[in-house]
């Protein structure tokens, strides 16, 4: 498995209702490598062989998350940007909902050429639409996916992010035609198949995909393997401390399960495991 995307160091702040404007305040707080990365490294916890490909700075934060990786048993491929620094990622989360802000930095001077001369050969390709965030580097990442896909490599995509999704919907179309299996939560399948109604969405991505997963929090997911629809349904938690990661872990496990042999299904509930692991602790690992 070969994630391909965002190298950020993820700061994740436990808020509440009772912070006063002007005040000083020790919150629970988690700081660890993260980004796209996190989706490689839960691949490997679930005993998938998994590289990262992505930018960093030439600072301390760069050089501890290519460390961080060797020790999450990820084979890292990373592209140093002399210029810039490592990307933040400051993540505000409350309840069971979370607010992220980032600063991209080393993500966005990826270089097409350099990052093709490096990449390894796997059987899966991992990409998010979280790259997305600045244009230009979707435009290369687009690329990249372009000429994976005509090496018949099997490509995932995930949608990422709502507002990304309304912003990149045609290059998402194109994206998912290329892509083995496409992943999303409800509320980003709307917005791309401009379906309100959760029975009328799995007929339109059957049009674009071959095979689909929608995430749908507690309620588990709707999928699609390209044969049957899978409705997987999930034991709600009764411990939910942090949701940053869920997304990022379910794809790891799903992606390990199918990388091992698993069938569709049991892929799935493998996703569905480490998701339920990491929302019971503050960090996306």
């Amino acid at each position: 498995i070969c994630v391909i995307g965002d190298a950020f160091f993820d700061i994740i702040i436990k808020t509440n209702d009772s912070y006063a404007e002007g005040g000083s305040y020790t919150p629970e707080m988690e700081f660890s490598a993260g980004g796209l990365a996190n989706v490689s490294v839960w691949a490997s916890r679930n005993g998938a062989k998994s590289c990262f490909c992505g930018c960093v700075g030439n600072d301390a934060l760069g050089k501890e998350y290519e460390d961080n990786l060797l020790d999450e048993g990820v084979e890292p491929y990373i592209l140093v940007a002399e210029n810039e620094r490592t990307g933040i990622c400051i993540s505000f989360s409350h309840g069971t909902e979370r607010t992220m802000f980032v600063k991209r930095g080393a993500n966005d001077s990826l270089k097409l050429d350099v990052l093709m001369k490096m990449l390894p050969k796997s059987e899966f390709y991992y990409f998010s639409g979280y790259s997305f965030s600045n244009k230009e580097t979707g435009k290369k990442i687009k690329k990249i996916i372009e000429i994976i896909y005509e090496m018949e490599a099997k490509i995932v995509f995930n949608l990422g992010a709502l507002n990304l999704v309304s912003e990149n919907r045609h290059e998402f179309i194109d994206i998912a035609k290329m892509s083995y299996a496409l992943i999303m939560n409800e509320d980003e399948a709307k917005v791309f198949v401009e379906k309100e109604n959760i029975d009328e969405i799995a007929p339109e991505l059957k049009s674009i995909v071959s095979k689909f997963i929608i995430t749908r929090g507690e309620k588990g997911s709707i999928s699609f393997d390209g044969n049957e629809e899978h409705i997987v349904n999930v034991k709600k938690s009764e411990n939910i401390v942090d949701t940053t990661g869920a997304g990022d872990a379910f794809c790891g496990g799903f992606l390990a399960g199918i990388s091992k042999g698993l069938n569709f299904k049991d892929a799935l509930l493998l996703g569905h495991e480490s998701a339920s692991k990491v929302i019971e602790r503050l960090g996306a690992r």
